[in-house]
């Protein structure tokens, strides 16, 4: 772990040590699904990067994968158990987890002990893997407005919450949309308890409504509202293609240079720098740790400088 650069971009030797944790989470995720025939996708960036270069994209901090609704439920049952001692599972829409995504991480706080650092390449963060999930898309127009507009109603209404906010606490547009969801959905929220977690669950119950139908498109929930180009034929994800991915090879949709296409249009195949988040993802756990040192009074290790 020396730093490199890859298409005039430096990659720090911090960044190296969280891929290596990335690619050793996914392997273990791999292994649960192989046991049980379970399909995954390298999806987002991840996608991408195998197909473009066969590995991260230079400016990618994080590892993308992907399931359809009935292989995620069955991956959920196993998890736990089955991956590592000390792996954290978020994979459950509640009141700790308001974002759009599900995650397998390796720990859930710095760990500094040596056992965890020679284990984990020397980084010492929380680092995961993000897990995407593909639901069913009615196919009637009507049916899939209706559909998308309780899915979005429900989850932007959590999406502003506190954890512990009560329905009486809530004011404006929020109570609005909490009452707009529940007129629609005839399901009424337990307003003595925190609202959060409820609209999180109902939306996650939501996005699955379809699970077992024979449905023409499929998508991720969390982003077709945005953009109804996210819709896609679930003949693209009939199969897998197995491609080089840094020292692997992960599986993606058999339909990819259709899926990236409309990601990422038709140039896809040309690299263009981009973030969508915060570059390094833990640059917070990183000056929490920075601050950990000095408030001790001791010198940060090189390696955690580097």
């Amino acid at each position: 772990y020396c730093g490199e650069t890859r298409e005039d971009f430096y990659i720090r030797p911090m960044m190296q040590r969280v891929w290596a944790v990335q690619l050793d989470i996914l392997r273990e995720i791999d292994i649960v699904c192989k046991r049980h025939d379970i399909v995954w996708y390298g999806d987002w960036g991840t996608m991408l990067g195998a197909v473009r270069s066969g590995g991260y994209i230079p400016w990618d901090d994080d590892l993308d994968i992907s399931m359809k609704r009935l292989d995620f439920e069955r991956f959920k049952r196993f998890a736990a158990s089955e991956l590592p001692d000390g792996f954290v599972c978020n994979l459950e829409r509640n009141e700790e987890i308001k974002d759009l995504v599900f995650r397998i991480k390796n720990t859930a706080l710095i760990n500094l002990s040596e056992e965890f650092l020679k284990k984990n390449h020397g980084c010492p963060y929380s680092v995961g893997v993000d897990i995407f999930v593909y639901d069913n898309i009615p196919n009637d127009p009507e049916e899939r407005k209706t559909y998308i507009t309780l899915f979005t109603y429900t989850f932007a209404a959590a999406a502003d919450l506190a954890k512990e906010e009560l329905y009486d606490q809530i004011e404006g547009e929020n109570k609005e949309l909490i009452k707009e969801a529940e007129r629609m959905t005839g399901i009424f929220l337990d307003h003595s308890r925190p609202v959060r977690g409820q609209l999180l669950i109902l939306a996650d119950q939501i996005a699955a409504m379809y699970y077992d139908q024979n449905c023409r498109d499929i998508g991720q929930m969390c982003y077709l509202p945005h953009d109804s180009g996210y819709a896609f034929r679930r003949e693209w994800f009939d199969g897998v293609v197995y491609l080089p991915f840094e020292d692997m090879e992960i599986p993606v949709p058999i339909g990819y240079e259709f899926i990236l296409e409309r990601w990422y249009g038709k140039d896809y195949m040309i690299p263009k720098m981009y973030y969508d988040h915060t570059y390094p993802y833990f640059k917070r756990q990183e000056e929490e740790l920075f601050r950990y040192y000095y408030e001790k009074n001791e010198v940060i290790p090189s390696i955690f400088r580097e």
